[in-house]
């Protein structure tokens, strides 16, 4: 999958342009080079593929470049696969929160699979740019692979910590809609990525989310007692997506909006 992104990335502007998409978040496959128009420049440019699964459903094929001729294939072998897995750390994730096995799963009606692959090319002045701003992932969990090139960072008690790829490793992060079901016992990881003057980076990033027009998010009835309050609002995940865009992905600030 890292190579038919890199290959992609590889092909002529004009061939990448023809699934160019000026929205955040495009209905099935969008290539760009920024979130916004804000002022701090990402240094990077990405392809966004909103439809992963089922990989063999012909929604699914319809929405991925048909540029290279080999990344259909492995784009749905690779979705496969990466569903699984998400899938699978889900059902952990429910049973360390002293729940059913299938809670979160089954608390969403419907779990949604989105794929975003980044190129972050050398940069000339890499002081001067981040790669990728600040910000915490708004979904329910995220699955990370990249060439082992360094640049992720996570915030930690106040510090960025550089996150060294291992050979063969995922990178599992939380999202905001994880910390709110939890009701804060799992904490989206506010992260960011930073350019480098001497090598290009991949990243793969797997999202899986609630649908956006599905039930609202709110803090598991099991988890909230007279110890502990409810710490968050119900809300709607499309309302969610339409703030934290609104935001320009910056920090925790979307968060802290629907906390009480």
């Amino acid at each position: 999958m890292l190579q038919a992104a890199k290959d992609f990335f590889d092909l002529p502007m004009a061939v990448r342009m023809k699934y160019f998409s000026a929205t955040p978040i495009p209905k099935t496959t969008g290539y760009s080079v920024r979130f916004d128009n804000s002022s701090v420049v990402d240094w990077r440019d990405f392809l966004f593929q909103s439809l992963c699964y089922p990989p063999c459903s012909d929604a699914v094929k319809e929405s991925c470049p048909s540029d290279p001729p080999h990344y259909r294939d492995s784009s749905a072998r690779y979705c496969e696969a990466m569903h699984d897995l998400g899938r699978k750390l889900l059902r952990y994730v429910s049973r360390g929160l002293g729940l059913e096995s299938n809670r979160i799963e089954q608390s969403l009606e419907e779990l949604h699979h989105s794929m975003l692959m980044n190129r972050y090319l050398p940069c000339p002045q890499p002081e001067l740019v981040l790669a990728l701003r600040s910000h915490t992932d708004p979904n329910v969990i995220s699955l990370l692979v990249d060439n082992g090139v360094p640049g992720l960072q996570v915030l930690k008690d106040g510090a960025w910590i550089t996150v060294h790829s291992l050979p063969g490793a995922i990178v599992v992060n939380m999202g905001d809609q994880l910390e709110i079901m939890s009701n804060g016992k799992y904490k989206s990881a506010e992260h960011r990525a930073l350019a480098n003057s001497d090598s290009t980076r991949y990243s793969i990033a797997s999202f899986f989310e609630p649908p956006p027009a599905g039930p609202l998010i709110a803090p598991f009835p099991e988890l909230v007692n007279a110890q502990e309050e409810s710490q968050f609002q119900a809300v709607c995940y499309r309302d969610y997506l339409a703030i934290f865009f609104a935001k320009q992905a910056s920090g925790k600030s979307v968060i802290t909006q629907v906390k009480k």
